[in-house]
């Protein structure tokens, strides 16, 4: 059997920092069994406010890991941001040439490593420039968000359509052979002569 002083001290020793010892007055392990007390009160009380302290350190690094996320996620944004502008035309809203350059190649060569064909249409609007001289660069500019808006509306979300350069625009049709890109084309050309455009009987 273990005795209670025994007891406290084989708790005590397996880590049970309440554990006390019995001490009897005029006990000749009294003043040991005091000593032995205070030193696991002493110890019962640093070891709470370490734990005070590795709670409230845990609180205060989960609260800057919540800040720097929150930072990482506003720069990703910032960057996505960034990529999209510099790559997108800003009257019309299209892909810019840059992009173009860009997915003209990405998609050749992924035309000729999958052996899909891959279409690109250039369209060009007739007159631009005759028209803008009569009406003015802010005509001409809505003349072009407008075709901008009949090719978007048109195209399938997996084409590509970029404004080329000036009146000038570029179409990829992926996975479209050359007699389905002139349908589209076709399409295209009829949608943009049957618009109503502003000023149109001023050209």
């Amino acid at each position: 059997r273990v005795r209670a002083r025994d007891a406290s001290r084989v708790h005590f020793a397996t880590g049970d920092l309440t554990a006390r010892a019995r001490v009897s007055e005029g006990d000749e392990l009294a003043e040991l069994g005091s000593t032995m007390n205070d030193m696991a009160q002493r110890l019962q009380r640093h070891t709470s406010e370490l734990e005070g302290r590795i709670r409230d350190r845990t609180v205060e690094l989960e609260r800057v890991n919540q800040g720097l996320n929150d930072a990482l996620s506003r720069l990703r944004e910032a960057n996505e941001a960034l990529a999209t502008q510099a790559t997108t035309d800003g009257l019309t809203g299209l892909r810019n040439f840059r992009f173009f350059q860009q997915q003209l190649r990405t998609e050749l060569l992924r035309s000729r490593r999958l052996n899909n064909p891959v279409s690109l249409l250039m369209i060009d609007v007739d007159n631009f420039k005759l028209y803008n001289d009569r009406n003015g660069h802010p005509a001409g500019d809505q003349i072009l968000i407008e075709v901008s808006a009949i090719i978007r509306r048109r195209l399938r979300a997996t084409d590509v359509s970029c404004r080329y350069g000036g009146e000038e625009f570029a179409v990829l049709l992926l996975d479209t052979p050359k007699r389905a890109a002139a349908s589209v084309a076709g399409e295209l050309r009829s949608l943009v002569e049957d618009f109503a455009f502003p000023d149109r009987e001023r050209q």
